[in-house]
């Protein structure tokens, strides 16, 4: 069927990400109430996204996506899990999803 024709072959289908994770790191010794400042034009800017789902922010600390200890507290530090709406509900890839925010939210200095 394949050689025929009749079945498109795909060798490995692209896979698309359902969640972003965004970690933030700032020069050492920025104080919290500028991280911070970055980190919510960081959200604003993928809140402003249809297929965003939620965004959860952590301001001065980073941690392991998967769990497994390595959190890291500091000043300088931040991190945004981003969860998309389904694949099957949006038109747009996560790619181009992160894209669209990096394109907003334009140039940030120190980071």
């Amino acid at each position: 069927m394949v050689k025929g024709g009749q079945l498109e072959f795909i060798f490995f289908e692209a896979e698309d990400a359902e969640s972003v994770n965004v970690t933030l790191r700032m020069p050492v010794g920025t104080p919290l109430a500028e991280t911070n400042s970055i980190i919510e034009r960081i959200e604003r800017a993928s809140l402003s996204q249809p297929e965003i789902a939620s965004v959860y922010a952590s301001v001065g600390a980073i941690g392991d996506v998967e769990g497994e200890g390595g959190d890291i507290s500091q000043p300088h530090l931040g991190q945004l899990f981003i969860e998309l709406n389904a694949v099957e509900e949006r038109d747009r890839t996560s790619a181009d999803v992160i894209l669209a925010i990096r394109s907003e939210l334009g140039e940030l200095p120190g980071v």
